[in-house]
């Protein structure tokens, strides 16, 4: 029974598969499927869905069993059973053997789905019901997959026929329209179209040029058989844009510019030339004529001793040799930068304003100094002058640019030592009479402390005074130090002893929660330097260090010996080649801002709290560098720590280091000798005769050489000492010096002075062997100046 069901379920594939396919109309072929199921299996329900060409929904096609409309659509993955009993249609349960579901589709991509509900009484027979639904769905899915793609192409050659129909219409419109010249030639140069645009070029209507070979009727003469060559070479397809001179009908030539294109048939032959033409005489005429203008300007500018360029869209389309050099870059690298690429990004808004005030017609010039970086990093300033051109058509500006680079250093570098002259100037103008007045206030202090009882409360007042003028006068020190005004003694120095002999002092002053290391060089040259005035630098630099660290940290002191060359010059304009000693002092600190390390060295500028300190640190250093000949050298970034580095001319002489002999206080004293004290200043002369003569001295005091003279000669030269003011009311102090010593040549000589410029005579004082006590100065440097003398 089982086979014979067998045998008929096939023997109606085989009717199914002879119906199928007769055509390509797909409702008739899916009737025709539907229909035979039916026939075949007497479904209780029967729904076909068949997917849309996007494959996106599913439409109800054929339908039994149920009143539902055919053509209703669903979404894809949809659960069809659930929508069919939404409804209304009478489905099994899900379990019901009988409920059958079948996918139709081919290498995966569904075309349908077949749902079938089976009556009862096919049960026994599922499996080979299944098997049969199964085996016709795949023999309706390549049949209806050949349906939808003939479908498919049918309605794309309905839009193509429209679109060539409207494209036809365009063409024609376009072709007339277009202000060009557009025709259609055979193979042999007879004209098979032509537009109304030949008329105004030609002169020639496209009625008179019809069936006319167009080669000979625009290319008489020698043209022609230029014309045929090139006609030869352009059906091999070698030609297809070329620029020729025609002759109109009037006689007159026009350059005219070709786009050509063949049009060949199937054995590769050409059949028609398609050209479009246009008119470009006046644009050939402008480009020669623009061609030698730029010719020219472009020799002057090739030749030119500043940058020249020119910026269109904001891209450099012509930069002249100097202006390559200038940033670094080829000329490859720069047509593909952005303007703003090698501008400084602080200078982006002026660059940018400049733009937009020159092609908005603001302005005709312009002349700014703006800061450009070089392919090597490097900042360069740049004096450009600017004006609004026209260029190939639009709107440039064209720039001139001269490096001045080292003309603002220079300038910043004059400005600054003027300022510093100036306030040197000041300061040495006001010393003398400061350092007077210093010498009596302090002086007449400690002499009238000497009078008082240890237990006396006036004491202490007096120690005061005598703290605020030496704070006073260490002020008036420091400033004379960065003027570069204070005496100096230079000697042969080795500043690795130096900085030895200065370690302990420097430990107690830096503190414990900081660290000192030093990196001596073991074969440091010598320099020639007045040692107390390195020590200060040292100092200086050391507590400049320490302030930088307020949470402890480390100081590094290092020497080292070094061969300045025209290289290292070049950067630091301020440096001069040769042999020089660099030391360094190291901190990592808090570092500093670039506006900060461009004031450092200004006197009493400081970035510490009010009554920290006087800023004039960092300028005492200055000044006595500068004193030495040598210049400073500042590396320093924000959290990453300072650098000075001190560069000192070498000396190959031996050093010579070493200290005066102290004189014990008690040995002060004198012994009666007669002493001539001639100063002009009341006050100080007054201090200084007491102190003496409280010391056992003999002293004849008066304020002016005149009078000097008279007291020499009353007691006829028997003196053994004569302590002089270097500037005098009315004669130089060297001068009445060398008078009398030339009648007692015994007499020895202190030279005392405020001044510490040009009128202290300093070197004169030195080169003939005297002493100099500088004032302001206290009882005991008085005192033991004195005996050193005398002794």
């Amino acid at each position: 029974m089982a086979q014979s069901k067998k045998d008929t379920l096939l023997e109606h594939l085989h009717r199914l598969g002879l119906a199928l396919g007769t055509t390509l109309d797909l409702t008739h072929e899916a009737r025709t499927f539907v229909d035979s199921l039916m026939e075949t299996l007497s479904p209780k329900l029967l729904a076909l869905f068949i997917a849309d060409n996007e494959k996106s929904y599913l439409r109800l096609w054929e339908a039994r069993g149920f009143t539902l409309p055919t053509g209703v659509s669903v979404s894809m993955g949809l659960d069809l059973w659930r929508w069919l009993a939404e409804q209304g249609a009478i489905l099994p349960s899900e379990d019901n053997p009988c409920r059958c579901a079948f996918a139709i589709s081919i290498e995966k991509q569904v075309l349908g789905v077949l749902l079938v509900v089976l009556p009862d009484e096919l049960a026994p027979s599922i499996v080979e019901v299944r098997s049969f639904l199964e085996t016709a769905t795949n023999y309706f899915a390549p049949i209806l997959r050949n349906i939808q793609r003939y479908q498919r192409l049918e309605r794309q050659l309905e839009v193509q026929l429209i679109q060539l129909q409207q494209s036809q219409q365009r063409y024609r419109q376009l072709v007339e329209s277009v202000p060009n010249i557009f025709c259609v030639l055979n193979p042999s140069g007879e004209i098979v179209f032509v537009n109304r645009y030949v008329e105004q070029i030609t002169g020639y209507t496209p009625e008179e040029l019809l069936g006319e070979n167009w080669w000979e009727i625009f290319y008489p003469g020698e043209e022609y058989a230029q014309v045929t060559r090139l006609f030869q070479n352009f059906e091999r397809g070698d030609v297809k844009n070329y620029e020729m001179t025609l002759v109109t009908k009037s006689g007159e030539k026009r350059v005219i510019s070709w786009n050509s294109v063949n049009v060949r048939n199937a054995q590769g032959q050409v059949v028609q030339i398609i050209g479009i033409g246009a008119d470009v005489t006046e644009r050939k005429q402008s480009e020669i004529a623009l061609r030698e203008s730029e010719e020219k300007y472009r020799i002057l500018a090739e030749n030119s001793l500043v940058g020249v360029y020119i910026l269109q869209n904001d891209r450099m389309v012509y930069v002249n040799p100097v202006m390559l050099q200038l940033v670094g870059y080829t000329l490859e690298e720069i047509n593909k930068m952005d303007y703003t690429e090698f501008i400084h990004p602080d200078d982006w808004e002026v660059a940018n304003q400049l733009k937009q005030h020159l092609l908005e017609a603001a302005e005709n010039s312009a002349s700014k100094e703006i800061r450009v970086i070089t392919k090597d990093g490097d900042i360069r300033w740049i004096q450009v002058m600017l004006v609004p051109i026209t260029y190939r058509g639009e709107p440039a500006i064209m720039g001139t640019g001269i490096d001045v680079t080292e003309r603002r250093q220079l300038e910043k570098q004059l400005l600054q030592a003027q300022k510093m002259e100036a306030i040197g100037v000041l300061a040495g103008g006001v010393a003398h009479d400061f350092n007077n007045i210093l010498t009596g206030i302090q002086g007449y202090a400690q002499l009238a402390m000497a009078e008082l009882q240890e237990d006396d409360p006036i004491a202490h007042d007096l120690e005061e005074i005598q703290r605020a003028a030496a704070r006073a006068a260490n002020l008036t020190r420091q400033l004379l130090l960065f003027s570069r005004r204070q005496p100096m003694k230079f000697v042969s120095l080795n500043l690795n002893n130096t900085i030895q002999d200065m370690l302990k002092m420097l430990t107690r002053l830096i503190g414990e929660d900081i660290s000192i290391q030093t990196k001596l060089s073991p074969d440091l040259w010598n320099t020639r330097a007045d040692a107390g005035n390195i020590e200060q630098v040292i100092m200086n630099l050391a507590v400049n260090a320490r302030d930088a660290m307020p949470d402890g940290g480390k100081i590094t002191i290092e020497t080292k010996n070094v061969q300045v060359d025209t290289e290292y010059c070049q950067r630091y304009t301020y440096a001069r080649p040769g042999k020089f000693i660099c030391f360094s002092i190291e901190d990592n600190g808090i570092g500093m801002e670039p506006n900060v390390m461009e004031r450092i060295f200004e006197p009493f500028f400081s970035t510490k709290a009010q009554g920290k300190g006087t800023g004039l640190g960092l300028s005492v250093v200055y000044g006595i560098v500068k004193s030495h000949d040598g210049w400073i050298n500042v590396d320093s970034k924000p959290g990453q720590g300072s650098i000075f580095s001190i560069y000192l001319p070498a000396t190959f002489m031996e050093s010579i280091e070493h200290e005066e002999k102290e004189i014990p206080q008690e040995a002060l004293r004198g012994k009666g000798e007669r002493i001539l004290l001639v100063e002009d200043d009341e006050a100080v002369q007054e201090f200084t005769a007491r102190t003496l003569r409280r010391n056992n001295y003999i002293v004849f005091a008066c304020r002016n050489a005149q009078e000097a003279v008279e007291i020499f000669h009353k007691e006829k030269g028997e003196l053994a000492l004569i302590i002089i003011d270097v500037v005098l009311p009315d004669e130089k102090g060297t001068k009445l010096v060398e008078q009398l010593i030339a009648e007692n040549s015994c007499l020895q000589v202190l030279f005392i002075s405020g001044y510490t410029d040009e009128k202290s005579n300093w070197q004169k004082i030195r080169g003939r062997g005297y002493s100099f006590l500088e004032k302001p100065y206290s009882v005991v440097e008085l005192l033991r100046a004195v005996k050193q003398v005398l002794q």
